[in-house]
């Protein structure tokens, strides 16, 4: 089976803490601490979010009778009642597995993915084998099921804890992620040499999940640059926290200087004058990259490329019509960009072939006012900036693959925009990074950054969780293609775009001369023309020697001020 999640969440504010699941190694020591995860949500799956369904257990290596290492695609002849059965990713659907478990006496399901990295959404399989079970199935990485797997075989006794831990620790303080605040994963250096352009800011939310009240609780920040540390910061402290209760009353001296081309991170520690008895949840760290490759996205970088990090492909259980993933783009010096194209990733279920497959790519100018966090924005005011697509000539599936936009646009200054990708067959999955979270950064700067539509039904929020689209938009700009004044740009329309014969511009606010020249890529001027602009701002010119491809269009007007754009011939 394909990599999938099922379930669509409205437009709304987020749940905090004291709702968030745990998938935690209890005892040997050694190996104790929390695990990333995904929780199974089929039709009886219980509410892992719920303290009353917590499973803790013994860990067992579950194995079937077949060839293989737990893989348990077929019945098991152990008895694994009581038990939290340890099985691996491979050969069948995750709902086969779960099943054999269950049928064994097992009351939770551990499936360990078989890529490293890999944390994904889990279907209950063909005809929903999965929906019979009333027990927990989560899936952990590689790497951390190893762990497991690996001191079992060593004759080590293993405990795990699935589900609500709130109040099974006296001393237990923590955050989630999303909940200590971030940035996007991936900027370009021309949006973010300071903190001015790409600002960063801290902020906190912390959660008592103990049984004892914590006092003088205060958070770290240390803000990296290529391992170094270039600014510290700790919160005020909060005096008294309840056992229950939970707080994002910190304030914080954010960073406020260059920043420039590296990798950095940021990276917030909770401390308490208690010493933590889970401190997995006290840490977080978010990586992010300044590049000089033009790239930016949300969804995680991989340390050694800019591809995005891909955990899980996405798309609605029953769809509705057409689908779209998309991630929101707003800068400041958005008029120094232009979208070029971007990098993604797809798969398709059913054990299918993705070749011949077409995903369509939209850029829209995203005009509707709303207030985040209390207005559900309508989606109404969405207009066409650009476009492209993408059709698979072979079976790239999770494969990162490259989409060239029909038409180099300019971007504006603050506009904000959505960069989608539009998928018609309902077997086909767009990737996400379902690790990365935005709650606190949506919040801080107001926007939503990865809205999907089901058809005609849009979803602010997007999907369940807050996972982010594995989208690495790949930009243009003005000094690439001999646009650096953009701030003395009139804004002007090119029609029809693209063009055959004629172009016609329409310039704001301008009547009289101006001299015109069109350059093709390389810089060769193929068009240089003086020309008048009548009343009503229109001035066109004939194309109809030019070669089919991009060009970019400058008329210098007599008060100064420019036009810049850009136009494709066919």
């Amino acid at each position: 089976m394909k990599k999938i999640l099922l379930s669509l969440v409205l437009a709304g504010g987020a749940c905090f803490a004291n709702a968030q699941t745990f998938v935690q190694v209890l005892y040997p020591s050694n190996i104790s601490g929390g695990f990333a995860h995904t929780f199974a949500d089929w039709a009886l799956t219980p509410d892992m979010t719920d303290p009353a369904n917590r499973v803790i257990a013994p860990v067992i290596i579950a194995r079937d009778n077949s060839a293989g290492d737990s893989l348990l695609c077929n019945p098991t002849t152990q008895n694994l009642t009581g038990k939290i059965a340890l099985v691996f990713r491979g050969e069948c659907e995750f709902g086969t597995k779960a099943v054999n478990a269950w049928n064994a006496g097992a009351v939770g399901v551990v499936i360990v993915g078989n890529t490293a990295g890999e944390l994904i959404s889990m279907s209950s399989g063909t005809n929903a084998q999965g929906d019979v079970i009333d027990i927990p199935a989560t899936f952990i990485k590689k790497e951390d099921g190893e762990i497991v797997y690996d001191a079992l075989m060593a004759g080590d006794s293993v405990s795990m804890l699935l589900g609500n831990k709130n109040a099974y620790f006296v001393n237990d303080l923590g955050s989630t992620p999303g909940y200590t605040a971030n940035v996007p994963a991936q900027a370009p250096v021309q949006l973010a040499e300071s903190t001015t352009d790409f600002p960063i800011v801290y902020a906190a939310q912390i959660y008592n999940y103990g049984s004892a009240n914590q006092s003088n609780v205060k958070v770290i920040v240390d803000l990296k640059k290529n391992g170094s540390v270039i600014h510290t910061d700790t919160s005020n402290v909060i005096a008294l926290l309840n056992a229950g209760d939970s707080t994002d009353q910190f304030t914080f001296t954010n960073y406020d200087g260059a920043l420039g081309v590296g990798d950095y991170t940021i990276e917030y520690a909770i401390v308490s004058d208690s010493v933590d008895d889970t401190p997995t949840d006290n840490k977080f760290i978010y990586p992010f990259r300044i590049n000089n490759d033009k790239l930016f996205s949300y969804a995680k970088y991989n340390a050694d490329s800019s591809f995005t990090f891909n955990s899980g492909n996405y798309g609605p259980a029953e769809r509705n019509g057409d689908f779209r993933s998309c991630i929101m783009f707003k800068h400041p010096k958005g008029n120094q960009v232009g979208i070029k194209g971007l990098w993604f990733n797809a798969s398709i279920g059913d054990d299918l072939t993705i070749d011949g497959e077409e995903i369509l790519f939209q850029v829209f100018k995203w005009n509707d006012a709303f207030v985040y966090g209390t207005d559900s924005p309508s989606f109404n005011l969405l207009a066409d900036v650009t476009a492209g697509s993408y059709i698979y000539e072979e079976d790239k599936q999770n494969e990162f693959v490259y989409a060239h936009m029909d038409d180099y646009v300019l971007l504006e200054s603050n506009a904000r925009y959505l960069v989608c990708a539009k998928i018609y067959n309902e077997k086909v999955y767009i990737g996400y990074d379902n690790e990365t979270k935005y709650n606190y950064y949506s919040s801080i700067i107001g926007q939503y950054v990865s809205p999907i539509a089901d058809g005609s039904t849009w979803y602010a929020s997007g999907f369940v969780g807050g996972p982010v689209p594995s989208l690495t938009l790949h930009f243009f700009t003005t000094e690439e293609v001999g646009l650096a004044n953009a701030d003395k740009l009139v804004k002007a329309t090119l029609y029809p775009n693209p063009a055959k014969d004629v172009v016609n511009v329409l310039v704001d606010n301008y009547e009289g001369a101006a001299k015109l020249t069109v350059t093709d890529l390389a810089g060769k001027t193929v068009i240089a023309n003086d020309v008048t602009i009548a009343s009503n701002g229109n001035v066109s010119f004939n194309t109809a020697g030019l070669n089919a491809g991009m060009y970019i269009v400058k008329m210098q007007l007599a008060n100064g001020n420019e036009v810049k754009a850009s136009v494709v011939v066919e």
